[in-house]
């Protein structure tokens, strides 16, 4: 995806390659291909809009980019590593966009978010991070059950069952989400069926699990272990803002 985007490699930022080679390794999609896109830039982006709320743990974007010749709507989820004077914190809070993205980087499915590339940036003494992933045009699920749309039970079961879908997948790869929630699954646009789809994101806190994964059977057990797993190690990690 960010091939277009990017330029040749005589002409990357060679300072932040070589100041921060180990942000970059491992970082790969589940096809193989390079995630990070070193000459992109947040000025790249049109009609920026900012969609986190105040006091948010990151700052998310929504923004138009010209790619293939036409005009493509995505999320940019920002990771302030801190100051660049500030090694050692910047490394801790590298882990935590680390673990997302390698994550999502192993899981290749239609109801588990896609990681499209990640680029790093510097603004004002400060190193940010910023991945990409697809607009949802429908929101998340928490809103839209609020709405018209979202009081027709048929349109609801099908929406919670692609996220049961997803969870399904990422559980046999023996990951566990640990943040399950309506907030978390987005829709799309509606189909042809007239219904929309839903899709499990935000892998920030997510956890390799400790079940073990059987053949065609995913993580073994039955589903109420599944969300028992979700539910013990949630309550273990550390509240989000």
């Amino acid at each position: 995806v960010g091939s277009e985007m990017c330029i040749r490699d005589s002409e990357l930022p060679a300072q932040l390659l070589r100041q921060y080679p180990s942000m970059l390794e491992g970082l790969h999609s589940a096809e193989g291909g390079r995630l990070f896109c070193p000459c992109s830039r947040l000025e790249q982006y049109q009609d920026l809009a900012k969609l986190s709320a105040a006091g948010a743990r990151h700052n998310v974007w929504r923004g138009v980019v010209s790619e293939g010749g036409r005009e493509v709507s995505v999320v940019l989820k920002e990771f302030d590593l801190g100051p660049t004077s500030e090694r050692g914190a910047m490394r801790k809070r590298c882990r935590t966009m680390q673990r997302e993205v390698n994550t999502l980087a192993r899981l290749k499915h239609p109801n588990v978010i896609q990681v499209q590339l990640f680029f790093l940036q510097e603004d004002k003494n400060r190193l940010l991070c910023y991945v990409r992933f697809p607009l949802f045009p429908g929101g998340d699920l928490e809103r839209w059950l609020e709405t018209e749309e979202g009081q027709e039970a048929s349109m609801v079961q099908v929406v919670l069952l692609d996220a049961l879908r997803g969870l399904e997948h990422v559980h046999y790869h023996g990951i566990v989400h640990c943040d399950v929630k309506a907030a978390n699954v987005l829709l799309s646009e509606r189909q042809a069926d007239g219904h929309r789809r839903g899709v499990l994101a935000d892998f920030e806190l997510s956890r390799a699990g400790q079940h073990r994964r059987g053949p065609g059977r995913g993580v073994e057990g039955s589903a109420e272990e599944f969300f028992q797993a979700e539910d013990g190690i949630r309550d273990r990690s550390p509240s989000r803002g």
